[in-house]
């Protein structure tokens, strides 16, 4: 039973809806993680590949002559299973120390969260999708995840992941920023505007 009530004082429901949780058994509690980042100098790498389908994003809230597809996103019942499933390996074996969802808001969101999470600064690196660094940043592809990894294990993670797409697109640091390209924002003011939304 959903239910909200607008700025005008109008009470809006929906019909009541079926819910279904979802829950998985996790053989060794101590290899669970967070997603707060832990370590300057460990890498973040991007599991699954953005499409530039924006249809139904923040993007397109805030943007509305933004750039890329204006279909949705579409979940791959193939894809999608299997990448979860190679993250899963990859954490129970030990080789992720922060795993995030990229999901609402898109990557650049997910990885400020970890960032100013862990208190630690961070360099990304995205490369453009269709063209657009706005698609790289804000696409909400599904089955994707952010992995905080230390360097020398990536050619272990590579072997948990097998066939399901990566690649590093940052670096985790000591500054108390964030940069990518030429936006630099200080972690205080990422948490700020993620907490009581932006000023404009």
């Amino acid at each position: 039973n959903n239910q909200f009530t607008t700025e005008e004082g109008r009470t809006i429901r929906i019909p009541a809806t079926l819910l279904i949780s979802g829950m998985g058994l996790i053989e060794d509690v101590a290899r669970c993680v967070t997603m707060d980042a832990k370590h300057a100098g460990h890498v973040l790498v991007q599991v699954g590949d953005t499409q530039d389908s924006v249809g139904g994003s923040h993007l397109l809230r805030v943007a509305a002559d933004a750039p890329g597809s204006r279909a949705l996103p579409v979940t791959d019942l193939d894809r999608g299973p299997r990448t979860a499933l190679a993250v899963a390996r990859a954490i129970a074996a030990g080789q992720v120390y922060a795993a995030h969802d990229c999901s609402e808001g898109g990557v650049l969101v997910a990885a400020a969260e970890m960032a100013f999470a862990g208190g630690i600064g961070l360099d990304l690196e995205l490369d453009p999708v269709a063209d657009s660094m706005a698609v790289a940043c804000f696409s909400e592809t599904p089955s994707r995840y952010l992995l905080e990894v230390c360097p020398n294990g990536l050619d272990a993670l590579a072997q948990s992941l097998g066939d399901v797409s990566h690649r590093v697109i940052g670096t985790f640091t000591d500054a108390c920023c964030l940069r990518a390209g030429t936006v630099d924002l200080s972690l205080d003011a990422l948490y700020d505007a993620w907490s009581n939304g932006m000023r404009i």
